[in-house]
């Protein structure tokens, strides 16, 4: 289904405890947690919050997802009513940037752009003053909260031993946010309530301690967001979301960075595999069909990443 039909909402996520987000960077996975969220985790998510229900509700979900009936991005950074977005990777504006030898380094450092201040970055002017507003805008939005735990073993004698792991706790108005589409209103309902119990069980990991529970909020979608997404033709197209094409010719029209996939099943002794999609923010020339991927061993029970691309239309 086009993306331009679907019905639209943001979802604005209160966090009532700590949220340990895995690192992509190659850090250790404990002393370290992220500010954004990848869609397929978010996906899979909802998947086991359905999977409570019956095996139909997932097979349901997941047929929906495989006829872009349901569409999701990344979970990123809000700060009141202000949303943010992925850097886009757009040629022209990394050009620009390199060349920008005041401002290079702060450019790159940025992790997100104000959706307020969306064109102004695309215009790529006066970027000392964009700097200054958009950095007050986007810094300080959450804090690391390290706890101690202790490996205690149980079938031999040796000591016990501590460790650390980081979480991430956000400040007062800030939160993740996700836009949703959907083929109609059902299926919004029903991912709503999935939504609801997904809040009372928490996203991220260390959820056995309490981590990642929250509450979320509806909302409509910014008329400028809105119009991004609803667009029809457009200079490139810049993904909201983890994704993934079934034909991998696309790259060779788009600027991008890449982003390791893996883990284990859900309370399963066994790994998904490994796969590489295109991050947030990668740009294309042309839109591409995205897949829904069986991730587990030919011999294990399946489970699935959603890697659909949810696209902003940008004329650069």
């Amino acid at each position: 289904m086009d993306q331009r039909k679907l019905i639209y909402a943001a979802y604005r996520l209160k966090f009532l405890t700590p949220v340990h987000i895995r690192p992509d960077n190659g850090q250790n996975p404990l002393h370290s947690s992220g500010t954004s969220l990848h869609s397929d985790t978010f996906f899979s998510a909802l998947c086991v919050e359905a999977s409570h229900q019956s095996d139909q509700a997932v097979e349901s979900l997941i047929e929906n997802a495989e006829q872009n009936h349901i569409l999701l991005s990344d979970l990123f950074p809000y700060r009141n009513d202000e949303l943010f977005l992925p850097k886009p990777m757009i040629l022209d504006l990394l050009q620009k940037m390199e060349n920008d030898r005041d401002n290079r380094k702060r450019l790159k450092r940025l992790p997100y752009i104000p959706l307020s201040l969306w064109e102004r970055y695309l215009q790529f002017d006066q970027m000392e003053d964009f700097l200054d507003e958009c950095e007050g805008i986007v810094s300080n939005i959450a804090f690391p909260d390290q706890r101690q735990r202790v490996q205690v073993s149980c079938q031999s004698e040796e000591d016990s031993e501590p460790y650390f792991v980081q979480a991430t706790r956000f400040h007062q108005g800030c939160g993740l946010y996700c836009v949703m589409g959907f083929a109609d209103g059902e299926i919004k309902k029903q991912v709503e309530a999935y939504l609801e119990l997904l809040g009372w069980t928490g996203i991220g990991g260390k959820r056995s301690s309490g981590w990642g529970k929250f509450q979320f909020t509806p909302m409509p979608l910014p008329e400028k967001l809105e119009k991004m997404v609803r667009t029809e033709n457009a200079k490139q197209w810049v993904t909201l979301n983890t994704s993934l094409p079934s034909n991998y010719k696309v790259a060779e029209t788009g600027y991008y960075t890449v982003c390791r996939r893996g883990g284990f099943v859900h309370q399963q002794d066994y790994k998904k595999q490994t796969v590489y999609a295109f991050s947030p923010g990668s740009s294309f020339s042309d839109k591409f069909e995205g897949v829904v991927k069986n991730v587990a061993p030919s011999d294990k029970q399946p489970a699935y990443r959603m890697l659909k691309p949810l696209f902003l239309g940008v004329e650069v």
